[in-house]
Formats: structure tokens, sequence, C-alpha cells
């Protein structure tokens, strides 16, 4: 937090990492909180964040399918969330909140490697917000070289411009693997459109007109006028067009027939 950038003023410990720090912390954590804590009870300085565009995950990322492949010079790890294995799930600001563990989903199935409960120097190896896309990354636990772990190497010196950004980036690269899966929830109303046998049997189509005197061009629809629906609209009691659905295919109408249209609206 305000260390491996360079300083914007002189004299003052404001970089671009604490700036950075300072605006997940307040997204993410409650009012009280202004320091990312990792399970067990790791209170971490050093993050790295993921924040996915949200017209790419639309309403949220499914927990549980998601899998992270990091690579370094220690070695490869791979990271999931520990969702399948949380009987009490916790919601902070950010919303709801699991731990980033080392484990897999490529078996179908959630396969934890180590617990988060497990993990004792360093804390577990990070945050996920399912619900905004983020995830937050224990930069001490990547930052380790006991035997298996990534061993990131992050420089924490302060107003040196160590670009660890660009150290996350190539692990994530060489890593070459991130799959996840988004999640929306669909609300679905149906409207039964009853069709009686005088109404909509008629066409605004210029070619069903003459227009020298507004007579049918063809004589025979006078008494038998033959028309096919092919858009049905939703009005509010305003009658303000609210939503147009488009017919699977033509529906033919006249005099001597009635029809019910079942329109489904999903939002």
């Amino acid at each position: 937090m305000g260390s491996g950038s360079l300083l914007t003023h002189a004299g003052t410990d404001n970089g671009a990492s604490k700036a950075m720090y300072s605006q997940f912390s307040q997204l993410l954590l409650g009012p009280t909180k202004t320091q990312f804590t990792f399970v067990p009870s790791t209170v971490v300085q050093n993050i790295y964040v993921i924040s996915i565009d949200r017209a790419r995950i639309r309403e949220k990322l499914d927990p549980g399918n998601w899998e992270l492949h990091l690579s370094a010079s220690g070695g490869l790890v791979k990271l999931i969330d520990d969702s399948s294995t949380t009987t009490t799930t916790t919601v902070d600001t950010g919303g709801r909140v699991y731990n980033i563990v080392s484990g897999s989903i490529s078996s179908g199935t959630t396969v934890v490697k180590t617990a988060a409960t497990a993990e004792t120097t360093y804390g577990a190896y990070g945050l996920f917000y399912p619900d905004l896309g983020i995830l937050v990354f224990n930069g001490d636990r990547l930052d380790s070289s006991d035997a298996g772990d990534l061993n990131l190497g992050t420089v924490q010196t302060s107003n040196v411009n160590a670009n660890n950004s660009q150290k996350f980036y190539n692990a994530a690269k060489l890593g070459a693997k991130f799959d996840a899966r988004r999640e929306e929830n669909v609300s679905s109303t149906h409207y039964f459109c009853r069709v009686h046998n005088k109404e909509f049997n008629f066409s605004v189509n210029p070619t069903f007109f003459t227009a020298s005197d507004g007579s049918m061009t063809n004589t025979s629809f006078v008494k038998d006028p033959q028309v096919y629906i092919t858009t049905v609209g939703l009005y509010n009691d305003a009658n303000e067009l609210l939503a147009v659905a488009k017919m699977s295919k033509p529906l033919l109408k006249n005099f001597s027939r009635e029809s019910i249209v079942k329109v489904k609206l999903d939002f």
C-alpha cells in the first residue's frame, strides 16, 4: 500500500499503488475496515486485483465455476474459490465473499487442494466477490518462495517504479488458463393476447389499397380480407409501446379466424 510505485508528491506516501488499494478497500470492505484480511487472520497491505468488465459477466460470476492458473519462477498454481465447501456465506460491502484457494474444476467438480483455513503463514490466496466480478489476491501469499508456491517477486520499495502489475500479468499469461462462467437471473412473464374475428383484418401496407381512391388492390379482399400477423406489440395503460414480439411464422387472419398469441417477456 503505497509501495512499488512512484510518489505523486514529494514528502508523502501518495503513489499509484496506494490509490488503487484505497479504491478497492472502500469499494469492497465495510466502513470500519481499511485493510484486507485473508483467512485465517492475515492482514495484508500488498494485493493484486482482477476486475472483470461488467459487460462480460452481465449480472455476476458463477461461484465454483472459474479457474485461474498463475505461473512464475516458483512454479504453477491453480486457483478456484471455496464456495462448494462453505456452509456459511460471508457478506460484506462488496456482496458475497469467498476465499480463493488452490484447487481445480477440470474434473467437472470442485476439488480443493488446500483449504483457506489450512493456510497459516501467509493466509489464503485471496478473496472472490462474485456479485462484482472482482478477485483480490493476497500479494504476500503470491510472493511466497516455499516449495510449490509462486514466488512472484513483488517489489515493495517505496517511491520505485517496480512495475509489479506487469509481474502479475506475466504470471497470468504464462499460466495460460482462465475459465469462468457468468450467472444471470432472468425473470419471465407470459402474456396471452386474444385476437377476435373482427379485429386486425386489414393492413397499413401501401400495397393493400390503391393510391387513387383507397379501394382494395385485390378485389377478392372486399368482403373477405386476408392478412398475416407478424408482430405483436405490448402497450401500457397510456398506450405507450413497451415491447415488441416477433411471430415464429406469419399467422393468417380474417373474419372467420380468431387466435390467442402467447408472448414470453424476459427481463
